[in-house]
């Protein structure tokens, strides 16, 4: 129940972020989720390339994830905070979702999921000023 409303949260302030960061090209996320969203998007290559399994990339998104609970706590003082706030929180949140759309290739394992997949990874890299798939 608790990663229930986790999830949730983290949908909604996605999409608070999506509607800030597709505004412009700058990127605001913070250097740590810049990290975060580059170790995701070599992991989930790594995946759909099939360099490593269902089991490695749930543990490391998981891992990244976790790396992201500091959103929570970040200032939102001021109109660069809130910014910042908005992006780092839409990268937690597509790691979220990019769990779930892999999840959904282990089971399913079609072109669909697989094309979910590339496009959760291009927002995640898109939020993080980084190049897409």
């Amino acid at each position: 129940m608790n990663k229930a409303k986790r999830i949730i949260s983290v949908l909604a302030i996605s999409f608070s972020a999506l509607m800030l960061c597709s505004c412009g090209s700058k990127v605001y996320a913070s250097s740590k989720a810049i990290s975060v969203a580059e170790q995701a998007i070599e992991i989930t290559d790594q995946y759909l390339d099939g360099d490593v399994d269902y089991d490695e990339i749930s543990d490391k998104l998981d891992e990244l994830h976790d790396e992201m609970d500091y959103v929570s706590d970040m200032p939102t003082d001021t109109s660069d905070e809130v910014k910042q706030h908005s992006a780092d929180a839409s990268i937690s949140s597509d790691l979220v979702i990019l769990s779930s759309k892999v999840l959904s290739d282990h089971f399913n394992g079609t072109n669909e999921t697989y094309d979910a997949i590339v496009e959760k990874r291009n927002d995640i890299a898109e939020t993080a000023g980084l190049d897409k798939r």
